[in-house]
């Protein structure tokens, strides 16, 4: 490790006394655990850079430390404009510690499968299908301490037993099939309260604590533009939707009028003196036009289009 002779420049000389433009990203609500990290490095004064020694990130360059690289990495999150660019971005992150398989999801409750859940990823494909055939989430004793802490977790500290828990030994072992030997998983808690996770994953596993900490704070903005960058797409889906979608007839928005009211079918065939079938005709083609799957989602679609007030 380097050490610094006199006093330590910034990265950018005007850093010593005025902090970078992309730093107040991260003071918004959701993002406590990103300053949380950045406190560890003393950047509420912005004064790490004239109070620690450059720490050397492997292939990052001769210059460069650990907070520096996962600023570099921010800005660059931040810019991407598509998932895919996302997990580019991670995943060349994580080849920087020889971790480039990276994987983000939700965490769903026991009875519930990941795929639904899953954010982003490229882990190898046949780890991946096999992992969610065998619903390996709910045995893989890396999830399960996840669910209990909100600090890093290397996958080999993981407590498990291996002679008695057969399923947890056989996820981790079955991962290094796929050059899966090592990884680090982060566990990301939202404004909604629900957790999700993100893991760095490769052949080999080398992480000093400020390597750990800087791939903690690139996941959870990582995590944070993908889940914007979902957000933002689902929006562009239902606008584009509902530009497109045929209307309703007369008949049919009275039909969800009082579908809305929360009459049935057979009183509302009574209040327009038809069928409880024909009832059930109009039903199905209004959510055929919503693109919705039931009356509930029906109703919830049409008060968002303002169909119905």
């Amino acid at each position: 490790m380097r050490k610094n002779k006199g006093k330590a420049q910034a990265i950018h000389p005007a850093w010593n006394d005025h902090p970078p433009a992309f730093l107040p990203v991260l003071d918004p609500p959701g993002f406590g655990r990103a300053v949380f990290l950045l406190r560890q490095f003393d950047l509420s004064s912005y004064g790490w850079w004239a109070n620690n020694p450059c720490a050397l990130v492997p292939q990052a360059g001769p210059c460069m430390d650990r907070a520096a690289f996962a600023f570099s990495r921010i800005e660059r999150l931040d810019a991407a404009d598509t998932i895919d660019a996302v997990v580019a971005e991670l995943s060349e992150a994580g080849q920087n510690f020889g971790l480039g398989n990276v994987i983000i999801a939700g965490l769903p409750a026991p009875d519930k499968h990941l795929e639904p859940y899953m954010l982003l990823h490229c882990w190898p494909s046949g780890w991946y299908q096999r992992y969610n055939e065998r619903d390996y989430l709910h045995v893989d004793p890396v999830v399960q301490k996840l669910r209990n802490t909100t600090r890093p977790v290397a996958w080999h500290e993981a407590p498990y037993d291996p002679h008695a828990d057969l399923s947890a030994h056989a996820v981790m072992m079955e991962a290094r099939e796929f050059q899966l030997k090592g990884g680090l998983s982060v566990p990301i808690y939202t404004l909604s309260g629900d957790q999700a996770a993100a893991s760095f994953g490769g052949a080999q596993f080398d992480l000093s604590t400020e390597d750990r900490a800087a791939l903690h704070l690139i996941a959870i903005y990582g995590h944070a533009r993908a889940q914007e960058l979902k957000k933002r797409s689902l929006e562009t889906k239902r606008t584009r939707s509902s530009l497109v979608r045929p209307a309703l007839t007369p008949r049919e928005a009275e039909v969800l009028k009082w579908v809305a009211a929360g009459k049935t079918s057979d009183v509302i065939g009574e209040i327009l003196n038809i069928s409880i079938a024909t009832v059930d005709t109009h039903v199905v083609n209004i959510c055929r036009k919503l693109d919705t799957v039931n009356r509930t989602q029906a109703v919830a679609e049409a008060i968002r289009s303002r169909l119905i007030p």
